[in-house]
């Protein structure tokens, strides 16, 4: 993560994009749809074992989104504290890893509520992310030229060169490499918008990246993952 914001923020800093959307495209670029989209895919692909892998990676997105994302999408750029980091995402994930790894399992009737709770994640972001666009013009999303370089960038540049950068590493498990690259491929994350709409940054520009991402994903993702499987 912190290599994809430093390589995306010098990207965008050399191209002449227009300075209030500059944040949108870094973060844009970086952070994707990892948990509403990328644990059901890895799931379905690995099984529990690659689910833990994804739950691993994702810390970096909830340390990161929450406190370098929220500062590049804020016009007045909010001072990064600890308290930034100690996200509900990232609290989440420390403690899914430590009971992972503990001897304690919760009881049946308890494992199976919290497994019908979170089957509803999938669906519900997907409503989430429809109500995003109520009000937005449709024809505007497919006219902004910069959403078509993040969303190359997000869904082509960095899952590949990610799994290039892997090559040079050849005693990674071969579970971890595909975990990673998948949860790499997936489209922009709906976080973008939210974030955006929070903290005044340029929500247009936001929503056509995250719509324009989510159309080519039907594409890009099946692509990415031909390549690693």
């Amino acid at each position: 993560y912190l290599v994809f914001l430093f390589l995306s923020a010098l990207l965008f800093r050399v191209l002449p994009i227009d300075r209030d959307k500059r944040g949108v495209a870094i973060t844009s670029s970086v952070f994707a749809n990892t948990g509403f989209m990328g644990f059901p895919i890895v799931l379905s692909l690995l099984g529990t074992e690659g689910l833990l892998y994804a739950s691993s990676f994702n810390v970096g997105y909830s340390l990161f989104m929450f406190s370098i994302g929220i500062m590049l999408l804020s016009p007045e750029k909010q001072k990064i504290t600890f308290r930034s980091f100690l996200s509900p995402n990232f609290i989440a994930c420390i403690i899914a890893n430590i009971i992972y790894f503990s001897p304690y399992r919760f009881p049946p009737v308890l494992a199976q509520t919290i497994s019908t709770v979170g089957a509803m994640t999938v669906p519900l972001s997907m409503i989430i992310i429809g109500a995003m666009f109520v009000g937005s013009a449709f024809s505007t999303i497919f006219t902004e030229p910069w959403a078509y370089l993040v969303v190359f960038v997000r869904q082509l540049a960095i899952p590949a060169a990610l799994y290039l950068a892997f090559t040079f590493f050849p005693g990674i498990s071969r579970t971890v490499v595909i975990v990673c690259v998948i949860m790499a491929a997936m489209p922009v994350g709906s976080y973008n918008v939210i974030l955006s709409k929070m903290y005044g940054g340029n929500v247009r520009f936001a929503e056509s990246c995250l719509f324009l991402s989510m159309f080519t994903c039907l594409a890009t993702v099946p692509l990415i993952g031909a390549m690693v499987l």
